[in-house]
């Protein structure tokens, strides 16, 4: 029974080899983290930029303007708006866990390691929701299309 230990009573230590893992994971953490930031911004200006884009596209291939539908597109706006911002505070936390966790090991700071796994968290929660959201949303989906199928 002495090998259930309570991890809360008793405190991590962080050696060397978790430190280099640690330092590294930062590093691509801030990577990811910033290139999502970019992304993110792409996502969202398309969103203020919808109408604007869809016209042009669809009068480069020989649409006409005037049979598009206005509710389509703010939809359309809106939808991409919401991925842009979901995207941007996942990438954001995502990016603080990094730049926290560069500095936790550099300094030796407990509360800078724990701000950053409290980014972790953050991150992860998100993406959490991300995938929940959209595993509901494909099985939905495949039951209204195999459903559908059979009228």
């Amino acid at each position: 029974m002495e090998s259930n230990q309570n991890l809360l009573n008793n405190e991590l230590i962080v050696d060397a080899v978790a430190a280099g893992h640690l330092k590294e994971t930062a590093m691509w953490a801030r990577i990811v983290g910033a290139c999502g930031i970019g992304f993110s911004i792409l996502i969202f200006l398309f969103a203020i930029f919808a109408k604007w884009i869809l016209e042009e596209w669809y009068n480069l291939y020989g649409g006409s303007t005037k049979d598009f539908n206005e509710v389509m597109i703010i939809v359309i706006s809106v939808f991409y708006g919401i991925i842009g911002i979901i995207a941007f505070f996942a990438s954001l936390f995502q990016f603080r866990f990094g730049v926290r966790a560069k500095r936790a090991v550099a300094t030796m700071d407990q509360q800078s390691l724990n701000s950053s796994f409290q980014n972790l968290k953050g991150y992860y929660r998100i993406a959490g929701i991300m995938a929940i959201l959209g595993t509901a949303f494909f099985v939905l989906s495949l039951i209204v299309s195999l459903t559908a199928g059979r009228y």
